[in-house]
């Protein structure tokens, strides 16, 4: 539209400049997953499941309308027809009358809770700058990260930045909150108090561990954080075994299948050389997520001969879209 493309990446809402290639502005409101443009606007449904217009312009993001319908995302572009948008999510569908009065709804920003709230009230009895960055620091240094208070767990980030997320598990993804005045964002979530948990933070799509938690989980360029809940049971298998052990193995081939490398490493139990039995083999995908994040080959030492009968497990690397996406044939073959 008149020079600028716009589009989503991933959930970030982007404008960037169709001749030189430059981004000119991103946003993680509203959060849609579809976009068209109509009457100079962008329109899309956000995640929370509001209609929303957004101003189609360089300058930089401005919503121009908002009206709650939907109480969850969509996955569909919306319609527009005779002065009327048409949208639908996976279990509803809604026409919108098209007027020359402006909606503008402002989401709600949770408050703070526990120890957040306490803070936040401190900082807006300190309004000289200085004043607020002592409240932070004396805070910052009496607690350890993420601060878990009964059931309530505060996610903290600080520093001086314009976007941070965070990414709880698999597909929880929620913006963090601005204290205004200050670099200090936070999110509390209600968790399980016998939970265990991988989260991280993200930069717009840039992932960031939470530098405050030394717990750390997978290597690059997959490293999250670990979030243990104090009840959490540690499993007796995730420790490192003090009795026979198994082994692993590696070696490389070049799959004709794929078109590509392979690195597979094989486990081999701890009674592997002592005879000529003959074992089960257990295919493990994305082995290199089994290994790294799962620790799986502690857990094979620790089960095999109490809980589990010796076997070989082979971990082949590779992601889910590979697995059961379009390559799967050619996965299967390989």
């Amino acid at each position: 539209h008149e020079g600028y493309l716009y589009y989503f990446h991933g959930q970030i809402l982007t404008c960037l400049d169709a001749r030189s290639g430059e981004r000119i502005w991103r946003s993680r409101p509203p959060g849609g997953r579809a976009l068209i443009l109509a009457g100079g606007h962008l329109l899309t449904v956000a995640k929370n499941g509001d209609l929303v217009a957004v101003a189609a312009t360089p300058e930089g993001y401005r919503e121009t309308a908002r009206l709650p319908v939907f109480d969850e995302e969509s996955y569909t572009p919306v319609s527009v027809a005779q002065g009327y948008v048409y949208l639908r999510n996976l279990k509803q569908m809604a026409r919108v009358k098209i007027t020359d009065q402006a909606t503008l709804a402002v989401a709600e920003t949770p408050a703070p809770r526990g120890v957040i709230a306490e803070l936040v009230a401190r900082l807006q009895k300190a309004p000289e700058p200085a004043s607020r960055t002592a409240v932070l620091d004396d805070f910052m240094q009496q607690r350890r990260f993420p601060i878990v208070e009964g059931s309530l767990v505060h996610f903290v980030y600080r520093g001086d930045i314009d976007d941070v997320a965070l990414v709880l598990g698999m597909d929880r993804d929620v913006a963090m909150t601005r204290v205004e005045g200050t670099d200090f964002y936070y999110h509390t979530e209600e968790l399980d108090s016998a939970g265990h948990w991988e989260y991280h933070f993200s930069h717009y799509d840039e992932p960031r561990v939470d530098p405050l938690n030394p717990l750390l989980i997978g290597t690059e360029p997959r490293v999250r954080n670990e979030l243990r809940m104090p009840e959490w049971p540690v499993p007796d298998f995730l420790h490192e075994p003090t009795g026979a052990r198994g082994r692993r193995e590696s070696f490389s081939f070049i799959s004709e299948s794929r078109g590509n490398e392979r690195t597979i490493e094989v486990y081999l139990p701890a009674d592997y050389d002592a005879g000529e039995s003959r074992y089960p083999l257990l295919l493990v995908t994305e082995g290199d997520r089994a290994l790294e994040v799962a620790k799986m080959d502690v857990s094979l030492n620790n089960l095999i001969g109490t809980a589990a009968a010796p076997a070989i497990v082979a971990f082949v690397p590779g992601d889910q879209s590979e697995a059961f996406g379009d390559h799967r044939d050619a996965f299967v073959r390989m």
